[in-house]
């Protein structure tokens, strides 16, 4: 009986878990315009974007820079795009905050 009501404790517990929707948005680092700076190594430039969303109020799940693939191009002036992408993934509920800060 004890091991049914603990069964019975945490299907409850675990059914009661309501997962914050998420949202996935994208930037292209640029040349030297990134609002947040950058790093030595792509580690360093990951966690300077983290802290600066951090004290935006931005809540960040996950962060990751990629590499896409198609007509990007690239030049040395400071607005232009390095090749890197930051791939950001925030609550629903940031998606308005991380827009004014130049997300799609």
């Amino acid at each position: 009986m004890k091991k049914l009501s603990v069964i019975i404790l945490l299907i409850v517990f675990l059914g009661s878990c309501n997962k914050t929707p998420e949202k996935a948005f994208f930037y292209n680092q640029t040349q030297c315009a990134d609002k947040w700076g950058y790093g030595q190594t792509d580690e360093e430039t990951i966690d300077k974007l983290r802290t600066y969303l951090t004290s935006q109020q931005i809540v960040v799940t996950n962060l990751a820079i990629t590499y896409p693939v198609g007509n990007l191009i690239i030049c040395d002036a400071c607005s232009c795009p390095t090749g890197k992408r930051f791939k950001v993934t925030v609550p629903e509920e940031d998606e308005l905050k991380l827009k004014a800060e130049g997300f799609n």
